[in-house]
C-alpha cells in the first residue's frame, strides 16, 4: 500500500480492475474492509475524509475505522448514497457501539435518508436494544416512515411485520397507538391484515380503537376477514367490533370475505349478524361480489341465509348479470333455481342474456334462453 501511494497513483478513484472495484474510491473500499491501517495511511496521503467511507464503516461494524474517522472530521450528518447517515448504517445492522459514538459525536437522532429515520432503520430488525438506546436519547417514536412502498409509522411497521416486542417498546415510549397514516390506516388494521393475533391483541390491551372504518383495509375486522384470520376476528368480536362497520365505499366485512372466496369466514360474519343485503360502491351487494367470482359455494350460503336474488347495485346490476357477464355457468344456474329474473335489465351489462353474448359464453346463453331469456 504504501509503495503504491508513493507512485503516485490517483488513490482518490476507483480502484480499477480489482476486486474492491465496487466501490467509489479507495478510502471507502478500505474503510468497507476494516482495513485500519490502510485508512490511516490514505488519510496521511492526503486523501479527504469523505460521509460514504463513515457511512460504510458505521454499517460494516468497523468501530476502530469508525473512531479515525470521526477524529479526522468527518462529517457525521452526512448522507450516503444507500447507506443513509452514518447513523442509519450502524442502526440497521444493529450495532450499538458505533451508534453510541455517533451519537456521542453529533449524530442527529432524528435525520430522515430515504423517508426513514434511524430508529425505523433499527426497528427493521427489531433489535431492541438499540432501539431502546435510540428512544432513550430522544428518537421520535411517532415519526413517519415507508414501508411497503406505503407512508406510515414505525408502529405500522412494526406492526406489520408482527414484531410484538418492539410494537410494546414503541407504545411505552409514547407511540400513539391510534394514530393513522395517509391512507388512515392504523397499526391495528395492518396487523390485523397481515394476521398477527399477538400485536392485535396487544394493541387492543393498549387501547386500539376497534371500529375505526376507513383505512386501506377497510376495519380491522374487515382486514381479517378478508384474510380468513379467523382467531383474529373472534378476538375483535370479543373487543366490540361492529360486523356491519362499512368502510370509505360502504363494504363491509362480509363483502370483502365474500369476494375472497373465504367461506368459513362469510359463514361467521352471518351468524354474527352481518347485514346479507347490504350494498356498497365496489362490489355491489355479498351475492354480486361472490356472483362475479363465480364462488358457488359462498352464493348458496348467501342465498340460505336471506341474499336477495334480485338484489341491484347502485349501478342496477345484479348477481346473475354479474355472473353471465364472468362466464360462471354454475352461479348462473343456481341464481335462476332460486328465482332470478332472467330478463332484468342492468346499467352497466344489460340483460344477462345481451352480456352472455357479447362475452361468448353460448352455455350460458343457452342457460338463459331455456329459462325464458329475450
Amino acid at each position: 500500500m504504501t509503495l503504491l501511494l508513493e507512485k503516485g497513483p490517483d488513490i482518490r478513484n476507483e480502484l480499477a480492475g480489482q476486486p474492491l472495484r465496487r466501490y467509489r474510491n479507495s478510502l471507502q473500499a478500505a474503510s468497507a474492509e476494516g482495513h485500519e491501517i490502510a485508512v490511516h495511511l490514505l488519510i496521511e496521503k492526503g486523501v479527504k475524509v469523505n460521509s460514504d467511507a463513515l457511512s460504510v464503516a458505521s454499517y460494516r461494524g468497523h468501530q476502530g475505522v469508525v473512531k479515525f474517522l470521526l477524529d479526522q472530521g468527518a462529517d457525521v450528518n452526512a448522507q450516503a448514497g444507500i447507506y443513509g447517515t452514518a447513523l442509519h448504517a450502524a442502526a440497521e445492522r444493529s450495532h450499538g457501539d458505533i451508534v453510541h459514538m455517533l451519537l456521542e459525536n453529533g449524530a442527529e437522532i432524528n435525520l430522515t435518508s430515504g423517508g426513514f429515520t434511524p430508529l425505523h432503520a433499527a426497528s427493521s430488525r427489531s433489535d431492541k436494544r438499540v432501539v431502546q438506546l435510540l428512544l432513550e436519547r430522544g428518537a421520535d417514536a411517532n415519526a413517519g416512515t415507508q414501508f411497503d412502498g406505503k407512508h406510515g409509522n414505525m408502529l405500522q411497521a412494526a406492526s406489520a411485520w408482527g414484531f410484538d416486542a418492539l410494537v410494546r417498546l414503541l407504545i411505552d415510549n409514547g407511540a400513539d397507538v391510534n394514530s393513522k397514516d395517509k391512507s388512515n390506516t392504523n397499526a391495528l388494521q395492518v396487523a390485523s391484515y397481515r394476521g398477527h393475533e399477538g400485536v392485535v391483541r396487544l394493541l387492543l390491551e393498549r387501547g386500539a380503537e376497534v371500529n375505526e372504518g376507513d383505512g386501506e383495509y377497510g376495519s380491522a375486522l374487515q382486514a381479517a376477514a378478508g384474510q380468513g384470520h379467523d382467531p383474529i376476528v373472534h378476538l375483535l368480536f370479543n373487543k366490540g367490533a361492529d360486523v356491519n362497520l362499512k368502510d370509505k365505499k360502504n363494504s363491509s366485512a362480509l363483502h370483502t370475505a365474500s369476494d375472497r372466496n373465504e367461506g368459513d369466514m362469510v359463514a361467521l360474519l352471518l351468524e354474527r349478524g352481518a347485514d346479507v343485503n347490504a350494498v356498497d360502491e365496489e362490489y355491489g351487494s355479498a351475492l354480486q361480489a361472490a356472483s362475479a367470482r363465480g364462488y358457488e359455494p359462498i352464493v348458496r350460503l348467501l342465498l340460505d341465509n336471506g341474499a336477495d336474488v334480485n338484489l341491484k347495485d347502485e349501478s342496477n346490476t345484479n348477481g346473475l348479470q354479474a355472473a353471465s357477464y364472468w362466464g360462471h355457468e354454475d352461479v348462473a344456474r343456481l341464481l335462476l333455481e332460486r328465482g332470478a329474473d332472467v330478463n332484468a335489465e342492468a346499467g352497466e351489462y344489460g340483460t344477462a342474456l345481451a352480456v352472455a353474448s357479447a362475452e361468448g359464453y353460448t352455455d350460458i346463453v343457452r342457460l338463459l334462453t331455456e329459462k325464458g331469456a329475450v
